[in-house]
């Protein structure tokens, strides 16, 4: 019935408060568990969610490292081509300095055999370059500053001496000669080098070769000449009976021509010859010795001068 109905809803609808407010407990209660169980899961996703900015963080770091370590491996590939380039180099470098020091070794030992097969001539160098030496010494020791030197020097008051005795014998004591072995040299003052200058003197005045007459010139010559030989003869230990003279008479002239004979004589006289042996074509000089050797038409003959 109708009343029946609205009995039993009335009655319902008094129920109806309770069971909505259980209902909203319940509902609120597990409202509630989810919302906890909820605020659990967010704060396990805001967790998990910030582990995993941290791990893409990482990542992103990890990978930027990578990124770099890309980047480097590029250089250290380059660094080990250049390496191993370098080390081949190297590797040639020593292959060829070892190839260079086995050549040179094999020359060392050449030379040093070489060099002991020297010894003995090194050896015999020495002994020659000291026997040089000696010959080198005696060589200055015989030439012309040397022996010779002091000889000439020894010799000039001596050659002079017989040189005016010969001058004397023709033109009394009118000319007479000096030796000068020494002369200044003009490059170096106070340096004196060896000479042999003849210095003649007129009645006591110098006078110079170059204004004698051509007679009075072969004269004075002459006069030299015969005191060296004259001087020689005496020094070489050797007596010689014979002085020849050959065709120095060209230039004397008649007044001259006796003198010359006369001192011809004296020189006899000083180097104790037997003769003098001279060739001459003046007649007044051969005719003025005491034998005469006359040669024409392949024939000789002689004339002896009358006592």
């Amino acid at each position: 019935d109708w009343r029946f109905v609205q009995a039993v809803w009335a009655q319902v609808n008094s129920y109806w408060p309770a069971i909505a407010a259980k209902q909203k407990r319940e509902v609120e209660a597990a409202l509630a568990k989810e919302l906890g169980h909820a605020e659990i899961e967010l704060q396990g996703a805001m967790s998990d969610h910030e582990k995993a900015e941290k791990r893409h963080a990482a990542a992103a770091d990890t990978l930027e490292k990578a990124l770099a370590d890309v980047v480097d491996l590029d250089k250290a590939t380059c660094h080990l081509a250049e390496a191993k380039t370098a080390r081949e180099s190297a590797e040639t470098a020593v292959r060829d300095a070892d190839r260079t020091r086995t050549e040179l070794k094999t020359r060392v030992d050449d030379l040093e055999e070489k060099a002991r097969k020297l010894e003995p001539l090194r050896a015999d160098l020495r002994t020659r370059e000291t026997s040089l030496g000696t010959w080198n010494l005696l060589e200055e020791a015989l030439g012309k500053n040397g022996i010779q030197a002091m000889e000439i020097d020894a010799a000039g008051p001596e050659v002079a001496r017989i040189a005016n005795e010969l001058l004397e014998s023709c033109y009394g004591p009118r000319f007479s000669i000096q030796f000068e072995t020494l002369r200044e040299k003009k490059s170096k003052a106070g340096e004196f080098s060896e000479a042999f200058d003849i210095h003649i003197f007129d009645n006591g005045i110098p006078k110079l070769v170059e204004v004698l007459s051509g007679g009075e010139k072969t004269i004075v010559g002459e006069a030299v000449g015969l005191a060296l030989a004259i001087y020689n003869a005496r020094k070489s230990g050797v007596r010689w009976k014979t002085l020849f003279r050959d065709e120095t008479t060209g230039a004397l002239d008649p007044d001259n021509a006796n003198q010359y004979v006369l001192m011809l004589r004296r020189a006899m006289a000083l180097g104790s010859f037997d003769q003098c042996v001279f060739v001459a074509h003046l007649p007044q000089v051969y005719e003025a010795a005491d034998v005469r050797l006359y040669v024409a038409d392949g024939r000789i003959s002689t004339r002896k001068e009358a006592a």
